[in-house]
């Protein structure tokens, strides 16, 4: 009787354990954080000019605005991974990466970024408004959508914004393969920001 009772607890959890990992699309590994570090290797580049950009920090949206990583697999629903994570913030991690690239066109004396103060000609206003991956598909994708908006620090006129988006697909069903698709993704739209930062400043 005492086997048979022990056989039943086994098959019990094992039931339990394998009910927990269908409701995810993949199977988390111990608490790992991740990073997104890529930028560009070739960017859009121009002559340079005395002009000084601010980048400023980033705005977020609610639900992305945390360390977790972010992924739906239904519509009108949005769920984190439970040991995989972002070292840091979304936008702390995105703000350099706008520096380090927009100073690789050559177009601007100095690229800065809070809190270094000082006089600047141009500022960038960027807000996430999404960063997840999407398992609705057949293959799933890391969607990735930012907000750009190109200010004059003179008089606080917007000269140009426009959206951008990337829809990268996932080498396979991991939080890694999620994260390597961030980077791919990043890395795609950084190059777009800086040539379009480039195209929309016309001082000689």
């Amino acid at each position: 009787m005492k086997i048979e009772i022990k056989k039943l607890m086994l098959s019990a959890a094992i039931i339990g354990l394998s009910g927990c990992s269908f409701m995810s699309p993949v199977k988390n590994i111990p608490d790992c954080g991740y990073m997104i570090n890529a930028v560009p290797n070739h960017v859009k580049t121009s002559r340079r000019h005395s002009g000084v950009m601010m980048v400023m920090v980033p705005d977020i949206n609610s639900a992305y605005n945390t360390s977790k990583i972010a992924f739906t697999t239904r519509p009108y629903q949005l769920s984190y991974y439970n040991n995989s994570h972002w070292i840091q913030s979304p936008q702390e991690m995105l703000s350099p990466l706008l520096v380090a690239t927009l100073q690789k066109t050559g177009r601007f004396k100095t690229v800065t970024m809070p809190p270094l103060a000082g006089q600047y000609n141009y500022a960038l206003r960027t807000q996430i408004k999404a960063l997840y991956v999407d398992y609705t598909e057949r293959t799933p994708v890391l969607r990735l959508k930012l907000q750009e908006d190109l200010v004059a620090a003179n008089s606080g006129r917007v000269i140009a914004s426009r959206n951008f988006s990337a829809a990268e697909p996932l080498p396979a069903k991991t939080p890694y393969a999620a994260v390597y698709a961030a980077n791919q993704a990043t890395e795609k739209l950084l190059a777009e920001i800086a040539a379009w930062c480039v195209s929309r400043i016309y001082e000689p």
